[in-house]
């Protein structure tokens, strides 16, 4: 995944509900599927010491597919209409931060996690915009989402950077902004980046300028700087490959031959020396098992959830 970060303070209107999953974890303390904002508040509350902490508030609300009970406009389609009213739920999570004292010295990264969900345009609210295609696809408009960055005492409010940032990153760059790179495993590779230089200093300070891009365990795409390669299919040429300036070409409909007579060696050779890597040191298997599995304070609900998404499989 890949995404152009908006750092930004936003203002977030304020809307009563709750009923969303996150997870918290801390040193001595873990909690997992909490409702948020009503419980997330006071979770955030109990946390916040003297001592770092992590919370991950992960709201896949917008995703059953009906409109909200509690829809703001009611215009919007069913996804857009939620994407509103989580608006306010994120806000008030923004509150109680500020409210603890904590804002100066706490880092808030809001993103989405892939593109859009295309494939319900129209009804839903959302259509694709300046970039082609959506979840599952490794067009820009399936891998680039917007991100937001809240850090008052350390970022400038207002402020855009439009660096290459990987969502394998925030791991690393959490871990040293919260002093604790030392947990950082160094028995096998971290796939992220330091992007704590990026967020201090503003645009162009990003330490990442390429991405491989995969869909599942094919490697499809291949990003350097502001040029993209679509890998051909298997059996086919590299002269097969096209290559597109996605700022000129964002949505990846005009490969030109130029762009493919100067640089295709120079992605071929990021290939291949891609691949030697992964051959060295495999990708992890896919997680195609039980949901949440090893995770032991699940809420009721939750696991039912499990258990009925068992039931289908032998």
């Amino acid at each position: 995944m890949e995404f152009t970060a908006e750092i930004d303070i936003q203002n977030h209107a304020k809307c009563h509900r709750n009923g969303l999953d996150a997870g918290v974890q801390r040193a001595g303390f873990d909690l997992s599927e909490i409702q948020v904002p009503a419980h997330g508040i006071t979770v955030l509350a109990h946390i916040v010491k003297d001592e770092p902490f992590f919370l991950q508030y992960w709201p896949l609300y917008p995703l059953n597919f009906v409109y909200p009970e509690q829809a703001i406009s009611q215009n919007g389609g069913f996804m857009a209409d939620k994407l509103e009213v989580l608006d306010g739920w994120f806000g008030e999570l923004l509150d109680q931060v500020d409210e603890l004292g904590i804002a100066d010295n706490t880092l808030v990264v809001f993103m989405a996690d892939n593109g859009l969900m295309y494939h319900y345009e129209g009804t839903s609210g959302l259509s694709q915009l300046i970039y082609r295609g959506g979840k599952t696809d490794f067009t820009e408009g399936g891998i680039r989402v917007d991100a937001y960055a809240r850090w008052p005492g350390a970022i400038e409010a207002g402020s855009r950077a439009a660096d290459i940032v990987h969502v394998s990153d925030l791991f690393t760059t959490f871990a040293r902004v919260a002093q604790a790179d030392q947990y950082i495993p160094r028995d096998r590779v971290i796939d992220g980046v330091d992007q704590t230089a990026l967020l201090l200093n503003g645009q162009h300070h990003g330490r990442r300028d390429y991405v491989y891009v995969y869909q599942n365990e094919l490697l499809r795409a291949v990003v350097k700087q502001e040029w993209k390669m679509h890998l051909p299919a298997p059996g086919m040429p590299a002269a097969a490959a096209g290559v597109y300036n996605v700022l000129r070409d964002p949505r990846e409909q005009h490969p030109l031959i130029g762009h493919s007579l100067w640089s295709a060696a120079s992605f071929q050779d990021m290939t291949k020396r891609h691949m030697m890597t992964i051959k060295k040191y495999p990708h992890n298997t896919l997680g195609k098992g039980k949901p949440y599995e090893g995770i032991e304070n699940l809420r009721p609900e939750s696991v039912e959830t499990v258990n009925t998404f068992m039931s289908w499989h032998p």
